[in-house]
């Protein structure tokens, strides 16, 4: 994937496509501020089976929120289910 400036929309979908072109199945990455969990789960989904994403909030309604939405795309515990 190339980045092109000329179509930026806006500073959200810019970071995706860096983290996008930057991430690769089996890294470790982190997600300071999971808030809602959207950047989580798209962290999960570019890391894949092998990778961890290990994410950090203040808030606990930020933290049940984004777990919920990792189990409900099975994306939680991943390598606790590939083990076993």
């Amino acid at each position: 994937m190339q980045l092109n400036y000329k179509y930026f929309h806006n500073a959200i979908d810019m970071a995706r496509k860096i983290m996008a072109l930057s991430i690769k199945n089996g890294d470790c990455v982190i997600d300071c501020t999971v808030g809602n969990g959207y950047d989580t789960l798209f962290l999960a989904k570019n890391v894949g089976l092998k990778g961890k994403v290990y994410g950090f909030d203040i808030q606990d309604t930020a933290i049940k929120s984004t777990k919920e939405k990792l189990i409900k795309e099975n994306l939680y515990d991943r390598d606790r289910k590939s083990v076993v």
